[in-house]
């Protein structure tokens, strides 16, 4: 029953996920591609140059459609999580969804990072934005821990749970975010 119920909770975390990808991406063709996510953000560089902080006023789009991306990623890892599932009973000798959802955390957590050090001409977004950033950190750190602790055998379900509880703030939060914001 146990199992059942995790198996449960995760499908249904990949359907808010897949739902909201789909939606969000309507007029996309449906090709993202992961790694290519997980590696690069938007207005990232790639050097070791620190970023200098955005002018007073500064527009928030870009981060906008970072957070947009991020959600993207943790929708993609939840469902290669799933995948996972279906034919493995353990996360154990299996790194690669560890370390994607570590990625996915550091990545939300220098967004956040980069909005908390701007002067946004919207200070009500800003704060919005900061803590749809804050969600997607505690999603994918629900992901990280469910797989650590799976890892270290121990049950996934209490991270996955954590992380559920997340997604639903999140959706709840981001939904709020577009309609008063896009």
């Amino acid at each position: 029953p146990m199992i059942i119920g995790v198996l449960v909770l995760v499908i249904l975390i990949l359907g808010v996920g897949v739902g909201y990808y789909m939606y969000t991406n309507a007029g996309d063709n449906g090709q993202a591609n992961y790694s290519k996510i997980e590696k690069q953000a938007p207005g990232s560089s790639g050097g070791t140059e620190k970023e200098q902080p955005a002018p007073a006023g500064a527009n928030l789009d870009e981060l906008v459609r970072e957070k947009d991306s991020i959600d993207t990623a943790i929708g993609e890892l939840a469902n290669r999580i799933n995948s996972h599932l279906s034919s493995h009973s353990s996360f154990r000798g299996y790194d690669g969804l560890k370390n994607d959802a570590k990625a996915i955390i550091d990545r939300a957590n220098s967004a956040k990072d980069r909005l908390n050090g701007m002067n946004a001409a919207d200070n009500a977004k800003k704060e919005a934005l900061m803590n749809l950033f804050s969600l997607e950190i505690d999603r994918a750190q629900g992901l990280y821990k469910g797989i650590v602790d799976n890892q270290n055998g121990g049950d996934y379900s209490l991270g996955f749970q954590q992380g559920t509880k997340a997604s639903y703030s999140f959706d709840a939060a981001n939904s709020s975010f577009n309609a008063n914001y896009k």
